[in-house]
């Protein structure tokens, strides 16, 4: 598994030989088949929540039973859908599908590694900096923009900036560090009282891992780094109205 938030992973499986180019949009077919994981574990997720709204004003809501997936879910020609992936202590993603201006029957694969979030280190790209530098640069807007995009589709989460340094390092490099993440992400747009400063200093920073041998406990790993990484530490703010 790939060290950064990965949201969703899509596969597009077409050709399945329903027809040929010229099909009317009533000889036209489309399914949709959804796979959901854990993005820690890569196990399949019992419970999960799978809303899929089209332009042509539909709704649907679909809880597939545990380990099996959503599949061939039917879709209209010259639709667009939103999918919404969403579970209780998990970052809610989404994703879309269209069949507009197609002229093939086709199916559609996706699969989604959905993040835990409580006391976990989101997997996205690291905010780092160079050796005794604090101030943000261009090349971290990426990383800043991608977990504000998080907290918008998860408004109800509050997320710590968790600030590090090496030993070589001036001493509070590393809380000036996440003092400066945390005014980026406000001028994003993210509501201050949902942001907050941890200082690790020079501290390696130990984050359980969960073994995907079930017979097995669960292991550690330790991070230390010039950077600033995000972790959810609450998921019960209120957006103001």
């Amino acid at each position: 598994m790939k060290n950064f938030l990965i949201i969703s992973f899509l596969l597009l499986v077409g050709g399945y030989g329903f027809g040929q180019n010229g099909q009317t949009n009533d000889s036209l077919e489309f399914s949709l088949t959804i796979h959901v994981v854990d993005l820690e574990t890569e196990e399949a997720l019992p419970c999960v929540t799978i809303t899929i709204i089209g332009t042509d004003g539909s709704l649907r809501k679909y809880t597939p039973r545990e380990g099996e997936k959503l599949d061939s879910i039917p879709l209209k020609p010259e639709t667009s859908y939103s999918i919404v992936i969403e579970l209780d202590g998990y970052l809610t993603i989404r994703g879309k599908e269209t069949t507009v201006g197609l002229t093939q029957s086709k199916k559609f694969l996706h699969e989604y590694a959905i993040q835990p979030f409580m006391e976990i280190i989101i997997k996205l790209p690291k905010v780092e900096f160079e050796h005794n530098k604090f101030k943000l640069e261009v090349a971290m807007l990426d990383s800043l923009n991608y977990m504000s995009q998080i907290m918008i589709e998860n408004p109800t989460i509050v997320v710590k900036a968790v600030a590090f340094q090496d030993s070589t390092e001036k001493k509070g490099i590393s809380l000036l560090r996440a003092e400066d993440v945390i005014k980026g992400m406000i001028k994003l747009g993210i509501a201050p009282e949902r942001l907050v400063v941890a200082d690790n200093g020079i501290d390696p920073y130990i984050v359980s891992v969960k073994n995907r041998n079930p017979c097995k406990p669960p292991t550690s790993r330790t991070i230390n780094c010039r950077c600033v990484l995000f972790m959810v530490v609450s998921d019960d703010y209120v957006p103001p109205k």
